[in-house]
């Protein structure tokens, strides 16, 4: 969830919630970070910090209809579909 009013993103993991800021610029650029996030016992941590990384790596944004596609350098990180 991003919020434009105060430049914050919240998310949820397999098994942590993350929140931080974000900052969009110019030609779709974006910057999310740093994060927080809960401190839940993870069957598989690897995932939650792959979700983190990319979320964190993320260096332009694109949408195509109701999904948000994070990239890092041109490289596709993370699919959001959006919610009704």
């Amino acid at each position: 969830l991003f919020s434009q009013d105060d430049r914050s993103v919240a998310a949820e993991g397999a098994c942590n919630k993350f929140s931080g800021s974000y900052t969009a610029g110019d030609r779709y650029s974006l910057r999310i970070g740093p994060l927080r996030s809960t401190r839940m016992a993870c069957s598989d941590p690897a995932t939650e910090q792959a979700f983190a990384a990319a979320l964190e790596t993320a260096t332009h944004y694109d949408m195509d209809g109701p999904m948000l596609l994070l990239l890092s350098d041109g490289e596709l990180r993370a699919v959001f579909q959006a919610a009704e």
